[in-house]
């Protein structure tokens, strides 16, 4: 019952909210930055004509790890996501407080790439996979893996990049970021996505939120929120080349580097139907009722 004028939403949530008339078209005379934004999204098949957002930032998800406390690191593995199983890191693992994420990882750890199935079987199959992984290694959920990471709190977290990259603000004195690692596939393949910028159907300052929205893509407003924030946005005058050298993101963590191309062979997590959302939850409510 707030009174909030902006909504920064994930891809899953934007036809619902805007079906449910939660947002109202943007007005594109207010948004002249929009041209900054890599072209491939301007127009996305998740708002064709981009009529209710504006791209905020992108992440992949992948795997956050101590690289000063793990055996080896994830591409050790035969399966890279094999380590959230092993028996090594019980009780000093995170996963993400996600059902998406968590459920939709177990999907690709077993070479089913519809992270947006519908199909029971598939849900019961992965649901049955992170329950052997409660059993083997008593994680714990969360979403904060660019404090607990460098902290020490946790050896293993699945993580967003972004998260990952921005870990290098909250380290403990003495503590080095080169302790930090992130795997997300070379060759793609892994869970991707982006937040969208929308304005609420109910705002007191429609205006006033069009014109923040036009600030943040701006492209010097745009690089300085990428170092603050080490979420990656989407803008042109952005080379991902380049952020290693710029000093946006630390020489070993350039996995954490989204290029266009990579959500051509990135699975993004999309809209479900009710009954698809029902199945998702109910599983995510039985694996946290034992985990």
């Amino acid at each position: 019952q707030a009174d909030f004028d902006l909504f920064f939403a994930t891809t899953d949530v934007v036809g619902k909210a805007a079906t449910g008339r939660l947002l109202q078209p943007l007005n594109r005379s207010y948004l002249g930055n929009s041209g900054n934004v890599w072209e491939q999204l301007q127009d996305p098949f998740y708002d064709l004509g981009a009529v209710y957002t504006r791209p905020y930032s992108l992440y992949t998800t992948g795997i956050g790890y101590r690289i000063d406390r793990v055996a080896q690191a994830p591409d050790g593995y035969d399966n890279p996501y094999d380590i959230f199983w092993d028996p090594a890191y019980s009780g000093d693992l995170y996963l993400l407080e996600d059902d998406r994420e968590v459920l939709g990882m177990a999907m690709l750890r077993a070479g089913e790439a519809d992270v947006n199935t519908e199909d029971a079987a598939q849900v019961d199959a992965a649901l049955a996979d992170i329950l052997d992984l409660a059993d083997a290694v008593s994680p714990r959920v969360g979403v904060e893996a660019y404090t607990i990471l460098p902290e020490g709190r946790a050896t293993v977290h699945q993580a967003w990049s972004g998260d990952v990259v921005n870990a290098q603000y909250y380290l403990p004195e003495g503590e080095s970021i080169e302790n930090i690692g992130f795997w997300y596939p070379a060759e793609g393949g892994g869970m991707i996505g982006s937040d969208q910028m929308t304005v609420l159907a109910g705002a007191a300052s429609p205006v006033l939120a069009h014109l923040f929205i036009d600030y943040v893509l701006d492209a010097d407003h745009a690089h300085t929120n990428f170092e603050w924030l080490g979420y990656q946005p989407p803008q042109t005058s952005i080379d991902p080349a380049s952020v290693v050298a710029d000093g946006l993101v630390p020489a070993h963590l350039d996995t954490t580097v989204i290029r266009p191309e990579d959500f051509e062979t990135g699975y993004q997590l999309l809209q479900l139907s009710l009954a698809g959302e029902r199945l998702w939850d109910d599983a995510w409510s039985t694996f946290t009722a034992g985990a």
